[in-house]
């Protein structure tokens, strides 16, 4: 686990260790229209490029810095919400830690000796009494038009955001909730899946083997 200060220098350390795992979604087109990507904030073109240093991230409007403050303030209603609703009937013996908004977790090298080039920021923990790590715990507050994305399942980017976080941290399952347009949270449980994680290593990996050749990955429909 790595600790920053702030968001500067956590923002600078995510562009030399590899892909975050929100991030990853860059790395996915949607199944049911292959033009489109599934992340709302990069390409993989955008995503190599910031890698590389040759561009930076769009300035934020008041609007976003204001959606930001926000979304830091109510997450720890969001994780008690959670505590009291999900965690007193599912994990009656666990509790959350927060790990810190600054934060970076970096995975071990595997059976191989190697060390794939994925990260993730945890928002919090699940722990068990004697204070081992158990699932992890993503959570969102979402604008309104996320909840078309969220019907039977949960949007793809947040799963595979959280199989991520799963692959980095070796937890076998995680729990995502998402507050989305100010109403009640939606919730789920997402196992690990090592088949979704062995799609997402070989992206992440061809991915960060670009950005330390210095190469394009192909354009498409971004």
């Amino acid at each position: 686990e790595l600790a920053f200060s702030n968001r500067e220098e956590w923002l600078s350390a995510r562009n030399q260790l590899g892909i975050g795992a929100s991030e990853v979604s860059a790395l996915f087109n949607d199944p049911k229209n292959p033009l489109r990507g599934i992340s709302s904030f990069d390409s993989p073109v955008s995503l190599n490029w910031r890698k590389r240093g040759l561009i930076g991230r769009e300035e934020r409007t008041a609007e976003d810095e204001e959606h930001l403050e926000w979304s830091t303030f109510i997450e720890p209603a969001i994780a008690g919400w959670f505590e009291r609703k999900v965690m007193a009937e599912k994990e009656p013996f666990a509790s959350l830690v927060d790990p810190g908004q600054w934060t970076i977790q970096t995975a071990a090298a595997d059976r191989n000796l190697q060390v794939v080039p994925w990260f993730s920021t945890l928002d919090r923990v699940l722990v068990d009494e004697a204070g081992k790590p158990i699932a992890v715990l993503e959570i969102k507050n979402a604008s309104e038009f996320m909840r078309s994305e969220w019907t039977e399942e949960p949007p793809l980017s947040y799963q595979l955001q959280v199989q991520t976080q799963l692959a980095v941290t070796g937890l076998p399952y995680g729990y995502l909730i998402a507050a989305i347009g100010g109403r009640a949270p939606k919730w789920a449980r997402i196992n690990r899946n090592e088949k979704v994680i062995g799609i997402i290593r070989d992206r992440v990996t061809a991915a960060w083997a670009l950005v330390q050749r210095q190469e394009d990955p192909p354009m498409d429909a971004h």
